[in-house]
């Protein structure tokens, strides 16, 4: 799991994991040692910000899986799949995790925080309309999904709610521009 120049180091006992996600320590020892990202030779889930963003270390699940098995089904299987692996005895989170205990937990708080963040977006779109789906008439008006001329959700300029924010409203002036 670490880098040979280190082995040594590792083999005094007391190492704990660094669970703090805005560090780059890894492991750390109460005598003052430790081990920093580059000294391990796997990503480190908790600690990366960009793909792949490592949960399972046993069957090669990642972060942008479980999103993608989300956006594409509405679900994720993939905690029922390592499940499955773990009583098939196929499981070896203590040796390849670097966190040296089960990823389950990891996955599921991956599954629930994208199902979180996709709530929210899908909350924002139906308050908000999906300004994704705006379109120019031939007659220059703006229309929305629904065929509806106006505003990107379909209402119409003069009974506009007092709920739509000035930004959204820059935006949609801007786009109007910008695609006559």
């Amino acid at each position: 799991m670490v880098q040979p120049e280190f082995l040594e180091t590792v083999t005094k006992p007391g190492f704990h994991f660094c669970r703090s996600t805005n560090c780059d320590v890894v492991y750390f020892h109460p005598d003052g040692d430790c081990l920093r990202k580059p000294d391990v030779r796997v990503r480190v889930g908790m600690k990366e910000t960009e793909d792949p963003v490592p949960l399972c270390y046993c069957f090669g699940f990642t972060e942008a899986m479980v999103k993608e098995e989300i956006r594409a089904t509405g679900q994720c299987t993939i905690p029922q799949r390592i499940t499955a692996e773990v009583k098939a005895g196929n499981c070896a989170c203590e040796i390849r995790n670097p966190q040296g205990s089960c990823c389950l937990g990891n996955i599921a708080a991956a599954v629930k925080k994208t199902i979180a963040n996709r709530r929210t977006r899908r909350a924002y779109h139906q308050t908000h309309g999906d300004i994704s789906m705006v379109s120019k008439t031939a007659s220059g008006q703006m229309q929305d999904n629904d065929g509806q001329q106006g505003k990107a959700d379909g209402v119409k300029p003069d009974d506009s709610p007092p709920s739509w924010s000035a930004d959204r409203k820059r935006w949609l002036a801007h786009f109007n521009d910008s695609v006559a």
